[in-house]
């Protein structure tokens, strides 16, 4: 397989990746609202956040090395 065309299908994920990770930041800022344990959620809030971060180096860092 086309190194380039593999790199393109790696960046897809990592941006469904990022996705998801956004839409889980909203959901624990709804139960947040309705739960108890906010200490909790905003452990789980801060690893999203975390997660989020490394994705989007990883993203940058392969288009950066890319020729597209």
């Amino acid at each position: 397989m086309n190194l380039e065309l593999n790199k393109k299908r790696n960046i897809n994920y990592f941006q469904i990746a990022l996705k998801s990770a956004s839409e889980t930041l909203y959901w624990l800022a709804l139960l947040k609202e309705i739960d108890t344990n906010k200490e909790e959620i905003d452990n789980l809030v801060q690893e999203c956040v975390e997660i989020k971060k490394i994705v989007s180096t990883i993203i940058l860092n392969t288009k950066s090395n890319s020729k597209f």
